[in-house]
């Protein structure tokens, strides 16, 4: 399938760039089937990593469809294993004050000048 890409204003992510449009039914067909093997894959993810890591690497290099993006990276990070060995340690750092904050305000229309903040 061809996969067009025209300029536009702003994407679904706030940036100013390039968006590929993939309205065939083929390419329709082909994100529908790898979002299924990655919502298999998630629900099996331990037994994955330990026993067929090879697989999980090859279709992180297809490409993680954006559907399953965010559980997939939480999976891939570790970080569903590190909420569950401390319970409530996320929610207790949301409540603190960091120094870093002011730094990193500073930083983001520098770093995202083409995001939309």
């Amino acid at each position: 399938a061809v996969v067009s890409t025209q300029s536009t204003g702003i994407n679904k992510f706030g940036l100013i760039n390039e968006v590929a449009s993939s309205s065939s039914p083929a390419c329709t067909s082909l994100v529908r089937k790898r979002e299924q093997k990655w919502c298999d894959m998630l629900k099996d993810w331990d037994n994955l990593m330990t026993n067929n890591y090879n697989k999980v690497r090859k279709r992180c290099r297809k490409g993680i469809p954006h559907s399953v993006r965010a559980a997939a990276w939480i999976a891939l990070c570790g970080a569903a294993n590190l909420q569950q060995q401390n319970p409530g340690l996320f929610e207790e750092l949301l409540t603190k004050e960091s120094e870093c904050m002011v730094y990193i305000e500073k930083d983001l229309p520098r770093t995202y000048q083409l995001h939309e903040l």
